[in-house]
């Protein structure tokens, strides 16, 4: 009781408000004494929350400093993320259609859950800035209106067109031309797209919706992609709201990413050698390329032993600034 009338005396608020952000913080598991001091901070920080300033409206776009209250007209929620902190009642990614942005709310919050793939008008939410990145962080004051006839989408690239860190895109189709073990338990699968202009790393986390399993040899369109950079390297980021479906079309690879170098190979990598192909035709006879030296074909059933032979390299070449995944087929 000391210490939240203490709290009462440092502010506006009172007992009965005091007790209630406290008890709010205690239903996430907080333990009483971080809690107390967790609505003391947001007491003596209300200033650095805009709770005194009026909002601006924005696009995320146009944000270039922290602490400052803003509107969002529109804004889509394209992702969300899974955060083992008591502290934290949810975050993710939002799109306003200029580019993506975080958002984070700390436990205790009023804010609605926001829901994947559903849009929202956003009022008195606040600026934060780390390192240079921005992001949205959701307050007491922050009011969320979810939006009845969504205007904001993706829009369509090749990969070619994968320019900028933030862009939120539709791309496809696409084939997947590598499926890479992955070394993390944070991550879901990761591997190599391509179209007939580019090719491209794509990577889904753990717990990201309900996305299937890429198997190389798939062909894809992924509506609703976050562009990634990492050490100037572009990728694309699956996320709750990314709609995958499997399409039949041809994509031509080959001139995808034919940028020569020169580089020593490092490493063979597992699917060098021997390998056996679906090789069922379709009614255009055109055969299933889907590898199946490890599982049947998603699509004809086709086992290992069923398969025809052929041969490929897969191996890592060493760029003394990169390790680039080169596949050499029969061919």
């Amino acid at each position: 009781a000391t210490a939240i009338d203490g709290i009462v005396d440092d502010s506006d608020l009172s007992a009965e408000q005091v007790g209630e952000k406290v008890a709010n913080l205690a239903q996430y598991s907080v333990p009483l004494n971080e809690a107390v001091k967790t609505v003391r901070n947001q007491v003596s920080t209300s200033d650095q929350d805009g709770g005194n300033q009026e909002p601006v409206t924005v696009t995320f776009e146009e944000i270039n400093s922290g602490n400052k209250p803003v509107n969002v007209d529109e804004v889509l929620v394209v992702g969300s993320r899974n955060d083992t902190s008591s502290k934290v009642k949810q975050q993710g990614t939002l799109f306003d259609g200029t580019r993506t942005l975080g958002f984070i709310e700390f436990a205790g919050g009023n804010a609605p859950d926001l829901v994947p793939g559903n849009a929202y008008e956003v009022s008195h939410a606040v600026t934060n800035e780390y390192n240079g990145d921005f992001s949205l962080k959701f307050t007491d004051d922050t009011t969320l209106t979810e939006v009845s006839s969504p205007t904001v989408a993706a829009e369509q690239a090749t990969l070619s067109e994968v320019v900028e860190e933030g862009e939120y895109l539709s791309v496809g189709p696409v084939e997947v031309v590598d499926v890479w073990d992955t070394r993390s338990d944070a991550v879901a699968q990761t591997g190599l797209i391509a179209d007939d202009t580019d090719r491209l790393k794509y990577t889904q986390f753990t717990g990201t919706g309900d996305v299937p399993t890429f198997e190389e040899g798939d062909v894809l369109t992924l509506d609703g992609v976050v562009v990634d950079e990492y050490n100037d390297n572009l990728s694309v980021q699956i996320q709750d709201a990314t709609v995958v479906e499997r399409v039949d079309a041809d994509v031509d690879t080959s001139s995808a990413n034919s940028n020569s170098f020169m580089a020593p190979i490092v490493n063979f990598n597992a699917g060098t050698g021997l390998i056996r192909r679906c090789g069922v035709e379709d009614e255009d006879g055109k055969k299933c390329t889907r590898v199946v030296d490890n599982r049947p074909c998603p699509d004809h059933g086709t086992k290992a032993r069923e398969g025809e032979n052929d041969l490929r390299i897969k191996a890592t070449a060493d760029t003394g600034s990169e390790a680039v995944t080169v596949i050499f087929n029969r061919e």
